[in-house]
């Protein structure tokens, strides 16, 4: 029997690897879509530099303090910019001593547009936030830039 688990609109983000550093980002235009992008220096196995280029999909805040939070609540939520009747919700986990950010996907609640603050163009706060500096920290994120 097939041990099968759906994995559909969940996922998790860890800590980057010691290898992996944020050299740069800023926007791209293609086709007048312009998008925000991050450029991540890491190496492959036998020790070449790869740089990947990821892609902005949305914006995160921190719902810790907010009046009425119930205890089940996620750590961080935030409008996803492609998929405007969706939010990610977030959640600090550990297991084996790895700390970690269990994500989920849902269609946006009724009178619930997600915390934070954005800058008007859906964009939330823009690019991506500065370097790395090592492995970074889920706990990092609290900081005024996140990672």
């Amino acid at each position: 029997m097939s041990d099968h688990h759906d994995n559909t609109n969940k996922g998790a983000l860890f800590p980057p690897y010691s290898d992996q550093r944020l050299l740069l980002s800023g926007k791209i235009d293609v086709e007048g879509d312009t998008g925000y992008f991050a450029m991540i220096k890491r190496e492959t196995r036998d020790g070449a530099p790869v740089f990947d280029l990821y892609q902005k999909v949305g914006v995160m805040f921190s719902e810790a303090g907010k009046e009425g939070r119930k205890e089940n609540s996620p750590d961080y939520s935030g409008p996803l910019d492609r998929h405007p009747n969706h939010r990610l919700a977030a959640w600090k986990q550990e297991k084996d001593g790895r700390t970690y950010l269990s994500l989920r996907v849902s269609r946006k609640q009724d009178g619930g547009g997600g915390g934070g603050q954005s800058n008007g163009n859906g964009n939330g706060n823009g690019g991506f936030g500065g370097d790395q500096g090592g492995r970074g920290n889920v706990d990092d994120i609290e900081d005024e830039i996140p990672f």
